[in-house]
Order: C-alpha cells, then sequence, then structure tokens
C-alpha cells in the first residue's frame, strides 16, 4: 500500500513497458492480474484494447473492440455481440466501462452472451485518478487517437 501511493506518479506518467522495467506493476497489469485470478473457462474481454493483454495472457478467449487496435481478435459494436447466447464462461471490461457511451446496453449484450453462473468482472479508476492519468499520460494511443 504504501509503495503503491509513492509510485502512482510514476505509474500515471509513464507507458506501461517502462512501469514494468523499473521493477513495478503498470496499472494496466495490476487490473489485469486481478481479472486473471477470478476467470474461468472461455473468456470474451470487451473493450480489450490494444495488444489483447488480458486474453493473451489468459489463452482462451476473445477481445474486442469497437477501435482497430493491434491485437483485437474482433472489431465490432459492442451493443451487439457476434457471439451466441451462454458462449463465455467469464465476460471482462477492464478500464473501459467509462469509454462506453451505452453502457446499459453493452452490459445486456454481455449478460446474454454469458453462461448460467458466469461470471462478469468490470474494473475501473477513480475518476481523479482517471483524469490524471489522461492527462498526463502523453504516450497513449488510445487518448490521443479517439478522445485527445
Amino acid at each position: 500500500m504504501f509503495l503503491n501511493f509513492f509510485t502512482l506518479p510514476i505509474k500515471l506518467i509513464f507507458d506501461h513497458d517502462t512501469v514494468n522495467r523499473l521493477g513495478l506493476t503498470s496499472l494496466r497489469d495490476e487490473r489485469i492480474n486481478i481479472c486473471l485470478k477470478y476467470c474461468s473457462g472461455k473468456v470474451l474481454d470487451v473493450g480489450c484494447g490494444e495488444g489483447n493483454q488480458l486474453v493473451r495472457k489468459w489463452r482462451n478467449g476473445i477481445g474486442v473492440d469497437v477501435y482497430p487496435w493491434e491485437g483485437v481478435d474482433k472489431v465490432c459494436d459492442t451493443r451487439n455481440l457476434p457471439f451466441k447466447d451462454n458462449e463465455f464462461d467469464t465476460v471482462t471490461i477492464v478500464a473501459a466501462l467509462g469509454h462506453i457511451p451505452e453502457r446499459l446496453k453493452v452490459l445486456q449484450e454481455c449478460y446474454r452472451v454469458l453462461k448460467p453462473n458466469g461470471k462478469i468482472l468490470v474494473t475501473g479508476i477513480h475518476p481523479v485518478i482517471g483524469f490524471l492519468r489522461h492527462k498526463t499520460a502523453w504516450w497513449d494511443k488510445d487518448y490521443h487517437t479517439r478522445e485527445g
């Protein structure tokens, strides 16, 4: 906890690879690692982003995004997912829900493709930290491509 507090500025300013090279765990990797603990079976990662990191680490799933980032398995409208009912054991939305304009529709779709007794894992970040992150992450392709 103590180390996380003092290293937060580094995690906000520098890209994931630089943070990890410094021997710290990037904010992205922290969220992914937490989700991986709770994943089971076939996983759908909604808003997977560049590199599709969660699915690459889990190795049994599909990463979708509305933007054609490198590594995305399927670019699609997440309000109308191109999958069968009850197809996934776990659906994740890692740090992406705040970027989704029609959240309720997307969450309904996530529930539709989720198997009975499946899990939906959603991560977020405190709004102040998110604001600071997006304002200081000069290297973030997502911010500059879609929001900047």
